[in-house]
């Protein structure tokens, strides 16, 4: 089946994969062994149907599935964490949580990515909105709709008031907070929008000046390193900017990426960045900025990499994903391992 996101779990040797038709995957990095969860699932997650669009688990461990049609539902963490140990004995369902955005299922399966603030909210980006949930206090460990009940969402931006902003967002494709109060929302086409809390829960947003020096305003994702340095994805090429000293580099097929559109970035234990492309793996040298590239030339299909969907595991393996497979690198050896879901 075909891959259409992964996400780390909160056993950090652990990916959720989600699949078109296939269900989601539980895949081990440390053992390589897959579990699949479908609608026809006897023992463990048994879904309400096999047309997803993606999943995340949050910190607290709650496991959040987006499905074609239906919307968004969740796996509450008590739960989630019986399907991470592998000691769940019997069958659980995900529960409709779509009244936590737009109570509307249909809407809700535009919903493009999730993130969690310092906070513990939950933001939720789609095609033309932007929500942040800050789910019931009491729910870290709920079994049940006490998850939902007494949480409050914060809508931060809807197409229904574009007439509001000089900006619009169609969709949300990456979210980083850059520090307290401030976050950065990356779009398809308008760029980087900035978003500052001025008082709790109440938003005011701006289009970044960064934008006019990016060599494209399709943001494919915004990612900050241990160094707190920030490092801009687009389709056009890869950005590096230094907060501490506004420097600012662009990074193309030019310089030796495999290809000028990112897909994901991630760091490894020695502060050496790692991106997907279009076509193939680059490796960025944190001391110089010179470029690794790695990918299968007897396969294009395995070159061909998917947004957002890089992780590194705990066993230090740089984990990235094709639609048929996933990828991984040892980065003291660069070993390649493809896992097929």
């Amino acid at each position: 089946k075909e891959i259409l996101a992964v996400n780390q779990s909160t056993d950090k040797n652990k990916l959720w994969i989600t699949t078109n038709g296939g269900g989601i995957y539980l895949f081990d990095t440390k053992s390589r062994n897959f579990k699949q969860y479908t609608n026809n699932t006897t023992t463990g997650l048994r879904l309400q149907n096999n047309e997803l669009v993606l999943c995340y688990q949050d910190k607290k461990g709650n496991l959040w599935i987006v499905y074609r049609r239906i919307g968004l539902y969740v796996v509450p963490s008590k739960m989630a964490k019986g399907l991470l140990d592998g000691n769940l004995k019997t069958t659980i369902k995900p529960i409709d949580a779509n009244t936590l955005v737009t109570k509307d299922g249909r809407s809700n399966s535009y919903i493009t990515t999730f993130y969690e603030d310092s906070a513990g909210r939950l933001w939720v980006g789609g095609w033309g909105s932007l929500y942040v949930v800050e789910l019931n206090q009491n729910s870290s460990n709920a079994e049940t709709t006490n998850l939902i009940s007494g949480s409050k969402t914060t809508c931060i931006y809807t197409d229904n008031r574009q007439n509001e902003t000089n900006y619009s967002i169609s969709p949300v494709l990456s979210i980083l907070e850059i520090n307290k109060n401030r976050y950065w929302v990356g779009t398809l086409g308008a760029g980087i929008i900035q978003f500052d809390e001025t008082s709790k829960n109440k938003f005011s947003g701006k289009l970044l000046a960064i934008n006019k020096k990016l060599p494209s305003n399709h943001i494919k994702l915004i990612y900050k390193d241990k160094r707190n340095n920030v490092w801009i994805g687009t389709n056009s090429g890869l950005c590096y900017w230094d907060l501490k000293t506004d420097s600012f580099k662009i990074i193309t097929a030019k310089d030796g990426l495999s290809s000028d559109n990112i897909n994901s970035i991630v760091e490894d234990k020695n502060f050496n960045i790692w991106v997907s492309t279009s076509y193939g793996i680059s490796e960025i040298k944190s001391k110089d900025f010179s470029i690794l590239n790695y990918f299968n030339t007897d396969n294009e299909k395995y070159n061909q990499y998917i947004p957002n969907a890089a992780v590194l595991s705990l066993v230090n393996m740089v984990c990235f994903s094709t639609n048929e497979a996933v990828v991984m690198i040892n980065p003291d050896s660069a070993e390649i391992n493809k896992h097929d879901a």
